[in-house]
This record gives C-alpha cells, structure tokens and sequence, in this order.
C-alpha cells in the first residue's frame, strides 16, 4: 500500500560558483592517462559529482554538529541529517529533501600529472617499483552547482544554507581524496539564494519555471559548529637550494625540475607530511618509545586507516631564483 505524499511547503534554491583553492582530485576509476585519472564528462572537461558533495556535506555536518546526529526520542524519530538527507530504515525511512546537482566547469581547468613515490623508511630511498602518477586539477578552477532543498521549518531550512555558504567559505569543508595532503579545499566565489512559499501562487509558478526569487529576510546561523581539531600555521624560510622533483615531457628541459601548480613554486603536502613523519619515527626510535610504531599510524595513517594529520600544500610566495645544478648518478 502506497503511503500519502506530502508536498514541502518552502523550498530554497542555492546557486553558486566554487573555486578548488588547492589542487583537487576526485577520481573516475579510469587508468587510461595516469594510475589514477580525473573524472570528466562527455567533452572530456572535468566535472565533480552531486554525489560527491552530497557525501562530504552530510559527514560534515554529522561530525561537527551535534543537532543533525541526535534527537530527544530515544531514536524513534528521525535525526535531522535523515530527515534531510533520507534514510533507508524500512520502519521509518525516507527519500531526500535535498537535490545536488553535478559541480559542472565554469572557466577553464589546468590538469597536472603528479608523480608519487613510496619511501623505504630503513633506506631512505624510493622502495623498488613503488612509483605511482595521478592526475590533479590545479588550483583556481571554478564549477557551477544547485542545491535545491525542501521543508516546513522556514528556520531550519534557512539555518542549513548558512551552514553550507560560512563553512565552504570558512575552509571546513574538503572534496574529493588526499585531502589530508591538503588537496580539495574549496572556496565559495559567489551565490544566490532564492526563496519560495508554495502555499502562494507567484512563487509556485516562478518556482516551476526556475525563476529567481530572491530571499529578502535574515538567514541567521542557529547551529554552532564544533571540532575537537587544532591547528598550527608556520613562517619557514629556505636556508639553500630546494628540489621537489618534477619531470617534463620536453626533451630541451633540464632532465628534472621543481614542481610548480598554476605557475607557481609549490612544497607538496605530501613532501611535507612524508618529512615530518620520518622525523618523527627517528625521536621515536632514538628514545626506544615502545609503541612508536602505533603512534605514528596514529596520528599519519596507514594502508588500513585514515591520517588524522591534514597538511596544506605551500606556495612559496617570494620570488624565486631557478638554477641548473649538475648532478651523477651513482649505482648503489
């Protein structure tokens, strides 16, 4: 027996352009370019998912608002992230009141391929056939999206697009994979925000014809984000020459270079992270920590476990005087 359909009387329409303000990398599953290449559409332009954004919001939301992952019924009622993102209990499931449209390109995309490489802690080199490339969209791509969203609760709604625009603006929201190498930050460069009443007869007609209706009003934050995170931001200087080895395809360059994102000097987060954890299992081998070993796939992750260590890619502001450096290659 099919149940009642109730219709929403608000629904809210969020248009807007997000730029990846470091690089972003969500993957197709193809391997036809790199080990790892970019999703793209029918015209081969990169594209990311509704789903995508779908699923990094909704775990935002769960893991840093307590109002969406709890309620006052001893879990017979919905939770306010189910009752907007659906659930599939079958005694008292629901659909969606939210629709994500796919983040389509609104300018033009630069994609670089990445060389990767696994280190041998005990050796200090590149452990054999451990090379690895993978495409990335550089820094400064804009996409386009919808979110369309519907409710009863004026305030609620309202609550939840506040959410969305001060958290993509304040730098809490992340996309796509190796975001604890500081890929995937995003940056919301405008929006738009209409609002329509269906129990009046104006905003259903401009609500059907896709219309703009914008909100005159305030839509507050009533929520109060909250992290059991902490950040730490350093000044480093660079005492000599530096090398991030990057390979071009162009048989007149130098047999490699340092790696660049936009046409700028770049330290990648994961040279970074890779220095810093190696450091730290030297401290923790020379004080014979017993259980260093759990520490550090603690705190950076292994291959069944997620970093709790996420480190921004550095551009390196300043102006920077490249040198050719002659180098041997010895056999170990």
């Amino acid at each position: 027996m099919s149940k009642n359909h109730k219709f929403d009387r608000y629904k809210i329409i969020l248009n807007g352009i997000i730029r990846n303000i470091s690089p972003l990398l969500v993957g197709g599953g193809g391997d036809e370019e790199t080990d790892s290449d970019i999703l793209r559409d029918k015209n081969g332009k990169p594209f990311i998912p509704g789903a995508s954004l779908a699923g990094v919001l909704r775990h935002h939301l769960y893991k840093h608002y307590k109002e969406f992952r709890s309620n006052d019924a001893n879990n017979l009622e919905l939770t306010l992230l189910e009752s907007y993102f659906g659930s599939a209990n079958s005694d008292n499931g629901n659909s969606s009141k939210i629709i994500f449209s796919d983040l389509v390109l609104a300018n033009d995309a630069h994609v670089q391929i990445r060389d990767g490489i696994r280190i041998d802690n005990k050796t200090g080199i590149t452990s054999d056939k451990a090379k690895f490339d993978y495409e990335v969209i550089e820094q400064g791509a804009e996409f386009k999206f919808t979110i369309e969203i519907g409710g009863d609760n004026k305030d609620e709604l309202l609550g939840f697009i506040s959410i969305l625009e001060d958290d993509i603006k304040g730098d809490r929201i992340i996309i796509g994979a190796k975001t604890s190498l500081g890929f995937g930050r995003i940056a919301l460069k405008n929006s738009s925000l209409s609002f329509y009443d269906l129990k009046d007869r104006g905003d259903i007609i401009k609500w059907m014809k896709k219309e703009d209706n914008p909100f005159v009003g305030n839509s507050s934050r009533q929520y109060k984000y909250q992290s059991d995170s902490f950040r730490m931001e350093f000044d480093f200087v660079i005492k000599d020459s530096l090398i991030v080895r990057h390979y071009s395809d162009d048989a007149a360059a130098s047999d490699s270079s340092h790696i660049k994102s936009s046409g700028h000097n770049i330290i990648p987060g994961t040279s970074i992270k890779g220095a810093i954890r190696a450091r730290a299992e030297r401290i923790f081998n020379t004080l014979k920590i017993a259980n260093g070993s759990e520490l550090l796939d603690c705190l950076f992750g292994n291959s069944s476990s997620l970093s709790k260590v996420r480190i921004n890619e550095v551009v390196v502001a300043q102006n920077v005087v490249n040198g050719i450096q002659q180098r041997i290659k010895i056999d170990r």
